[in-house]
C-alpha cells in the first residue's frame, strides 16, 4: 500500500514522501498498525502487521506501484489539485481505486490493471461505482513491445474493457505522463486457396475472425481527463459475440480533442 494515516490523525501521507522517524502509522482501511518499508530492495510502501486481515492488504508489484504514483503525480501537476486528487481512496465499499478525482462537478476512479484481471471483479466494481454515481477510467500498462505489431492479442480482462469502450483501450504511458488510446479492429485468420479436383477449380476459404486477436488500427499519445468524455450505461447489455455481460457503469471514454485544445479545470 502506499498511503496511511498518522496515528492519532486524519492527515494521510504517501509512503514515497513520508519519513520513519517518529511517526506511526495506521491503515486507511482497517485503521490497523501500518509499517513504513523503506529499504533498498523493494520500493517504498506501507505493510500491515503479518497477523492482519485486512481486505485491502495485499502484494504489490514495484510496476504497479511505479504506474500509481505516476499517474497520480501527473495529474497533481497538471491540474494543480492535489487535496482533490487522491491515492488509493477508501470511500467506497468493495473499492479502492489506485487514484481517485473529487471533481466539483464529478468524481472519478481511475483503476490500474496492471495483472491479469478476474473479469467478474470488472462487473462488480463498474456495478458499484454505478450506483453511486462515480465515473471510471479504466486504465491499463503501456507496453511498447505488445503495441509495436499491428495486432494485439488480448486478455480476457482486455476483451471486456474493450468492448466497454468502443473497441478502444487506454494505457498510461510512463515516459509521457499522459494517457495513450488504441483503437482497434476485427482481424480475421489467414485466408486459404487449394485446387479441388472434383470440382476441377479452385477454392478460396477467407479467414476467419479472430476471438481474442485483434487489428490496432490507431495510437493516439498524450490523451488527458479533459479529451475523455462521460458515457452512461444504465443497464446489463448482452453481446452475442461475448460471454459476458457488458456491465451498467459511467465511464469516461476518449473523444478526439478539438483542434484548439486548451487546458480545462478538473470539474
Amino acid at each position: 500500500m502506499q498511503s496511511a494515516f498518522i496515528k492519532d490523525t486524519d492527515q494521510k501521507v504517501y509512503a514515497w514522501h513520508a519519513e520513519l522517524e517518529g511517526e506511526r502509522f495506521v491503515c486507511t482501511g482497517c485503521a490497523g498498525t501500518m509499517f513504513l518499508k523503506n529499504g533498498m530492495v523493494r520500493v517504498a510502501h506501507f505493510a500491515h502487521a503479518p497477523e492482519s486481515h485486512c481486505a485491502f492488504a495485499r502484494y504489490e508489484s514495484e510496476l504497479e506501484v511505479t504506474y500509481k504514483v505516476s499517474i497520480y503525480e501527473a495529474l497533481v501537476e497538471r491540474y494543480g489539485a492535489k487535496g482533490r486528487i487522491d491515492v488509493e481512496h477508501t470511500g467506497i465499499a468493495g473499492c479502492r481505486p489506485a487514484v481517485f478525482i473529487n471533481g466539483r462537478k464529478h468524481r472519478i476512479a481511475i483503476e490500474l490493471l496492471v495483472d491479469a484481471t478476474d473479469v467478474r471483479e470488472i462487473i462488480n466494481k463498474s456495478e458499484i461505482y454505478f450506483a453511486l454515481n462515480v465515473g471510471v477510467i479504466w486504465v491499463l500498462p503501456f507496453d511498447s513491445e505488445r503495441l509495436n505489431g499491428d495486432r494485439l492479442k488480448m486478455k480476457e480482462h482486455e476483451k471486456l474493457l474493450c468492448f466497454m469502450n468502443n473497441k478502444r483501450l487506454l494505457f498510461w504511458h510512463l515516459r509521457r505522463k499522459s494517457f495513450s488510446v488504441a483503437e482497434f479492429g476485427a482481424a480475421y485468420g489467414e485466408s486459404t486457396e487449394f485446387y479441388d479436383k472434383n470440382q476441377g477449380d479452385m477454392v478460396y476459404y477467407e479467414g476467419r475472425k479472430l476471438r481474442s486477436t485483434f487489428n490496432i488500427t490507431n495510437l493516439i499519445n498524450n490523451i488527458y481527463p479533459e479529451d475523455l468524455t462521460r458515457w452512461v450505461s444504465s443497464k446489463r447489455f448482452e453481446m452475442e459475440t461475448y460471454k459476458y455481460p457488458l456491465p451498467k457503469s459511467i465511464l469516461w471514454k476518449y473523444q478526439p480533442p478539438p483542434k484548439n485544445r486548451h487546458l480545462k479545470r478538473l470539474r
